[in-house]
């Protein structure tokens, strides 16, 4: 299960700023699949938990290309709880017949 802040880091790396114009397609993403950050980043300790997770990786290690930040991307696991979630949640609110 995500909290709330992993499903605002994860939408925001896939570039969706609402998932429901992409949740029935769960491979297409938004306009990209990245999220650059470093260790003082606020979002750091989130991004760290989900590559824990194996829901995102490092795409890029710290460069002077990014600044001294690490580049994060979500991975295919991550992608479909996202999406599975988000089709849990709607159908949550569905009138029962």
């Amino acid at each position: 299960m995500l909290t709330h802040d992993e499903k605002h880091v994860m939408l925001h790396t896939l570039g969706w700023v609402d998932i429901s114009t992409h949740y029935l397609d769960p491979w297409k993403g938004g306009y990209r699949n990245h999220f650059v950050a470093g260790p003082d980043h606020v979002d750091w300790a989130t991004l760290q938990n989900l590559c824990d997770r194996g829901l995102m990786y490092v795409r890029c290690q710290p460069s002077s290309l990014l600044s001294g930040m690490t580049m994060f991307a979500v991975d295919g696991p991550g992608r479909e709880l996202l999406v599975s979630e988000y089709l849990q949640e709607r159908s949550a609110k569905w009138p029962q017949l």
